[in-house]
């Protein structure tokens, strides 16, 4: 084993440079991130003087070993992230948008959170101002979505006994499609003794959604549909849940109608299928609440 002469080990550290210090020969000091050797009696010479200093170590480069982000993050939000050469600025996305990865070998972004279900429209209707609505067909994009939940919860202004119907129209209302809508439901009745019954109609333009007896109580109404705007028969699911005005043989509670069921209207066409709603007796809907969500 070789043999190691303490005395021959000659450097001094002294730390980071000082100008007023006075420097000897094998003095070592740091500055800028490097260190240096002193060759020759100094005072006042900076380090990169050649004639008192030589070089021992160098310091990296600024941002891409990081030793120093500053010049790489520049502003708030900013994330650091490594790309085939070296450290990389990533800004800040825009409001709701997730980090995304793009797998090995590709660089992070940002980007929107894909859903399965998504909130295609959310609307309020004001108190008492129509008696009619009309959704777009511009809401049913068939080529991103499968199926529609269309959620609705309204109820009158008026103590008249009144219904709601839907049909297919175009998207000014104008026009309802005239011929081929056939539904069956069954609705049922939360007093003691009340047994459900069917409801059909085969032959109509037009479909009951919530029956005689919608008044100030109102309804919540859940309708899916399937093939809205694409070309293929559209189908639906109905479930509606109404509070009515009367009581039950208790003089109590008032009582809740149930309706359920499904609906057929036999057209293949792929566009001007919007979605009218509208009430009999001219009754106008109270402050009622849309939402329409798409299955992708």
């Amino acid at each position: 084993m070789a043999t190691i002469n303490l005395g021959s080990i000659k450097f001094k550290w002294q730390g980071a440079y000082n100008g007023a210090t006075a420097y000897t020969v094998d003095d070592v000091v740091s500055y800028n991130g490097s260190s240096y050797i002193c060759i020759a009696n100094s005072t006042g010479n900076l380090p990169t003087n050649t004639s008192y200093f030589e070089q021992m170590s160098s310091a990296g480069t600024n941002g891409t070993n990081g030793t120093d982000l500053t010049t790489t993050l520049t502003t708030q939000g900013d994330i650091l992230y490594r790309d085939g050469s070296g450290l990389q600025r990533l800004g800040a996305g825009t409001s709701g948008q997730a980090l995304i990865t793009g797998g090995a070998g590709a660089n992070p972004s940002w980007g929107s959170v894909s859903s399965d279900y998504v909130l295609i429209s959310d609307t309020t209707i004001a108190n008492n101002t129509v008696n009619t609505f009309t959704l777009n067909s511009n809401l049913f994009d068939g080529s991103t979505y499968d199926f529609f939940d269309i959620l609705i919860d309204t109820q009158a202004v008026s103590t008249d006994s009144s219904s709601i119907f839907m049909a297919f129209s175009d998207d000014d209302g104008s026009t309802t499609l005239s011929n081929g809508h056939s539904y069956s439901y069954i609705t049922g009745l939360s007093v003691s003794g009340a047994t459900p019954t069917i409801i059909r109609d085969s032959n109509g333009s037009e479909a009951y959604v919530s029956f005689d007896g919608w008044r100030l109580q109102g309804s919540m109404i859940r309708m899916t549909f399937a093939g809205l705007n694409r070309s293929r028969h559209k189908n639906y699911l109905l479930h509606v849940a109404k509070t009515n005005h009367d009581t039950d043989t208790a003089g109590t509670y008032g009582r809740v109608f149930t309706h359920q069921g499904g609906g057929f209207f036999n057209s293949t066409a792929s566009t001007n299928n919007a979605l009218k709603f509208w009430t009999n007796s001219s009754v106008n809907f109270g402050t009622t609440y849309l939402k329409v969500y798409g299955y992708k």
